[in-house]
Parts: structure tokens; C-alpha cells; sequence
């Protein structure tokens, strides 16, 4: 069975010095042997990264030209492919295939449109949850109901919200130096949490996307139900904009949102993982 080692770059220099030990030769002498320094090493494989790195060059790749790579469609198929190339164009030696089950999970047709009173309907950019239930391609119509806070939350009784759209709209902590803890903050909040919000009666969830940038694309991760769920509520991400945009509505009136989803999940399959090893120069035990 192949052993592998997930390595992160940045902290190779001590992995693939940590066997360089000093020897004592045998006898009463022993021999000199020059003190590694550890602290070099490891700046020149920092500075080769930074300098010389490709990485965001090869996530942009296989974000723009690939695109989309979700289970069992096309898309996958290409990236699979194109993961499989890059590693043999960097002369790694062994590469395979390594079947996994996933799930199957269709986006489809999707649309949401507010309006206020008496007034027309207006379109938004919106993008589904992965894993998110649909709306069976029907319309779903309910008044918006804005929650700012875990307090405000757990002030709902069960079946307060009944009938009502959920609208969450808040944003990652910018004073949190670190993007991905703020991001993993937030993530994690039960107001962005379908089951969570289920059990207040409403019937969907709207979140603001998870992201610093001050545009209006929307961004959308995985959602999970809990499997004593009895409701599964659809849960969709609007753009940064649209939502500062909705809650100055809220505060100001009724606004109502119709929802139309044909999102749907088609039980599972097999896809491929892509495995690389990395084998040292020095003796045939893997690096990475």
C-alpha cells in the first residue's frame, strides 16, 4: 500500500533536511561535520516560491478554463484531465487514479426577483448552494425577513418564521487579518445554517456572499442538512452589493422575494481523485 505525504510547500526546506543528522564515527574521535543551517535552506525555497511560484497561475487555469467541476459532469472529466497533464508536464513520475464516491448534484435553472408593494418584480443575481434543495422549478413567494445576529436567532420560537424567506446579511470581519479564518468564522455561524433556519418555519434562506471583495458576484459553498431534517429549505448566496442594497429595503418596507430552482441531487457515483508521488533523490522514500 502507497504511503503518502501531504506536504505544505512553504515547509519542505525542514522536511527534506530533518534526516541530515550528524554522524559520530566510531572511536574516541569524532568527525566534524558542518552545522546545517536550517534557517538558509528554508529562505531559499520561501524565496524560489515567491519568486518563481505558479500556483495561482495553475488555480486560475483551472478555474477560468476549466470551470465548473461539479460530480459526474463533463466539467470534471476536463479537470481530471487537466490535473493528469500538468503533473507529468513537471516530470513527476508516479501519477494514478483513485476512485472516490461522490455525490451527484444538478444547479440547473435558478432565479430570484424582489419587489416592494405594489411595484414590479426585479431580478438579482443569485447563485445556489451546493447540495442545495430546489424549488421543484415552481415559484416559491414569501415576505423577507432580515436576521443580523446569533442573538436575534435564538430569540425565534420554533415556527415563527413560518412561510417566511430568510435573508442573512452579514458580512466577514475585515479586521481579521487572515481572510480564510474570517471566512471559516462566519462559515461556521448557525445563521447560515439551512437546517437551523428551517426549524424557525421559513421556507428558504438567502445569505450574503462570504467574501471581501465589494462587487456583486455572488459566491456560493456547500450546504448541509442534518439527516433528521424534516424540511429541507433551498439556500442560495446574492452578491455583496445586492445585499446591502435589500437590507436598506428592509428597513424600509415589506419586500418579497419569488424563488425559482431547479436544483436536485441524483443519488451517487464514482470520480476519480488524482494521486502524484514524489519520491527522493537520495533513496526511494517519499518526499510528497
Amino acid at each position: 500500500m502507497k504511503k503518502i505525504f501531504i506536504i505544505i510547500p512553504l515547509f519542505w526546506g525542514g522536511f527534506l533536511f530533518s534526516q541530515k543528522k550528524p554522524q559520530k564515527s566510531p572511536g574516541k574521535r569524532t568527525a566534524v561535520t558542518a552545522k546545517f543551517n536550517y534557517h538558509e535552506e528554508f529562505k531559499k525555497i520561501s524565496d524560489e516560491i515567491m519568486v518563481n511560484g505558479t500556483a495561482y497561475n495553475n488555480l486560475g487555469e483551472l478555474t477560468k478554463n476549466v470551470g465548473s467541476r461539479f460530480s459526474a459532469t463533463p466539467g470534471y472529466t476536463k479537470a481530471v484531465e487537466w490535473a493528469e497533464k500538468k503533473l507529468k508536464n513537471i516530470d513527476i513520475p508516479m501519477i494514478w487514479r483513485q476512485e472516490a464516491k461522490a455525490p451527484i448534484w444538478i444547479r440547473g435553472r435558478e432565479s430570484l426577483q424582489i419587489k416592494t408593494g405594489n411595484g414590479d418584480w426585479k431580478s438579482i443575481k443569485m447563485l445556489s448552494f451546493g447540495n442545495s434543495e430546489g424549488t421543484g422549478g415552481k415559484d416559491l413567494v414569501g415576505e423577507i425577513v432580515l436576521i443580523s445576529s446569533t442573538s436575534e436567532l435564538n430569540a425565534m420560537a420554533i415556527g415563527q418564521l413560518k412561510d417566511k424567506i430568510v435573508f442573512v446579511n452579514v458580512p466577514m470581519d475585515p479586521k481579521i487579518f487572515n481572510t480564510s479564518d474570517s471566512y471559516l468564522l462566519t462559515a461556521k455561524s448557525k445563521l447560515i445554517s439551512a437546517s437551523v433556519i428551517a426549524k424557525t418555519g421559513a421556507k428558504a434562506l438567502i445569505i450574503r456572499s462570504l467574501t471581501t471583495a465589494n462587487d456583486d458576484t455572488p459566491h456560493a459553498k456547500m450546504v448541509y442538512y442534518e439527516p433528521d431534517d424534516k424540511v429541507r429549505i433551498p439556500a442560495l448566496s446574492i452578491g455583496v452589493k445586492s445585499a446591502d442594497e435589500l437590507e436598506k429595503l428592509l428597513q424600509k418596507q415589506k419586500v418579497t422575494a419569488k424563488l425559482n430552482m431547479t436544483a436536485e441531487s441524483k443519488g451517487d457515483t464514482t470520480n476519480p481523485n488524482i494521486i502524484a508521488e514524489i519520491p527522493g533523490k537520495k533513496d526511494s522514500k517519499v518526499i510528497v
